[in-house]
């Protein structure tokens, strides 16, 4: 029988980097190209905003003499910003980096566009910043509390078949998240656990990138999805992500269960195609004692009427879409 813990298979043979091409290397600049296929889907024909993060990461990481993930560089924030030209799915792109003082700049270009579609900063935390870092979250706490207590209250959300974070069809490796609504008296607080058996821990560590046992742009596409639901069980519209603020805390530990969870913390906006969205999330230890946590995160997305259109006609399973499709709440 397999033991709680045990790898099911080895992390070494398994291991995969979504980075793949050659890195060219010049100064205090790195870049690749890449074109993109059904490994990095997100939504249909549409590249996951993950890969795009988890894309950057390894660049930054890979081509600054692998210096970004190692623990001294913790804690550091990585803020994403999605504009410009519309990725989709067999365009070729352009991943630069540069090393600006203690900053790391990257971009996304499409076909050469002068525009980025796609952007990032990669910075260590600033002092003044560090003091709330470590301060226990209680909303995170409420939310295990009362999903303890009053197991009735916790709904299911829908999937997709070939998201990389939720995808349950997926032709290549993906991240099969499951994620869940609390309805946490009056507050709706979607989460999704990470690793509490060996299965899902093997499923997620052969995304890992040298000595770190959990990739950090995995756990930065599992905080935008269960954000971004956050926003929708809220607005009850689909939405795309415009910008995503993360600070990774300290690396995630082997073998950690880990808890992730969002909420929306406002909406401007009244008209579906004016509408955007504001999000909270934060990955939490699940172990025994005061551990610290592992991320937090806040951004903003853009609701999208026709994305909505597209979430009621594909996700699954089909029962579940009425109790979320509808006016009201569950």
């Amino acid at each position: 029988m397999q033991e709680d813990g045990q790898e099911l298979t080895s992390p070494e043979t398994e291991r995969i980097c979504l980075l793949t091409t050659p890195v060219e290397c010049e100064g205090d600049a790195v870049r690749t190209a890449i074109v993109l296929d059904d490994r990095h889907q997100g939504w249909l024909g549409v590249p996951h905003g993950g890969v795009l993060m988890s894309l950057v990461l390894e660049l930054a990481h890979d081509g600054m003499n692998r210096d970004m993930f190692p623990l001294p560089t913790f804690p550091f924030r990585a803020s994403f910003r999605w504009g410009g030209p519309t990725i989709l799915l067999g365009d070729s792109l352009e991943i630069t980096a540069r090393r600006e003082g203690e900053e790391i700049r990257a971009a996304i270009r499409k076909d050469s566009e002068a525009t980025p579609s796609f952007s990032a900063a990669i910075r260590p935390i600033p002092p003044t910043d560090e003091a709330n870092t470590g301060e226990p979250d209680p909303l995170a706490e409420a939310m295990e509390a009362i999903g303890r207590d009053t197991k009735e209250n916790v709904y299911p959300l829908p999937v997709a078949t070939n998201c990389f974070v939720c995808g349950t069809d997926r032709e290549y490796p993906g991240l099969t998240r499951k994620f869940y609504c609390l309805d946490a008296r009056g507050e709706q607080v979607v989460f999704t656990s990470i690793g509490l058996d060996g299965e899902d821990r093997n499923r997620i560590r052969r995304f890992r990138y040298d000595d770190i046992p959990v990739h950090p742009g995995v756990l930065a596409a599992i905080l935008d999805e269960t954000m971004g639901w956050g926003g929708f069980v809220k607005a009850r519209n689909g939405g795309m992500t415009v910008k995503l603020d993360v600070d990774f805390l300290r690396p995630a530990d082997r073998g950690e269960k880990m808890l992730c969870y969002g909420i929306c913390s406002g909406t401007r906006g009244k008209s579906a195609s004016r509408m955007f969205w504001f999000a909270e999330g934060g990955i939490f230890p699940m172990g025994e004692g005061d551990l610290p946590p592992i991320a937090r995160a806040r951004g903003q997305w853009l609701a999208m009427p026709n994305l909505t259109e597209e979430m009621k006609q594909h996700l699954r399973p089909a029962e579940w879409l009425n109790r979320w499709f509808a006016p009201e709440g569950p």
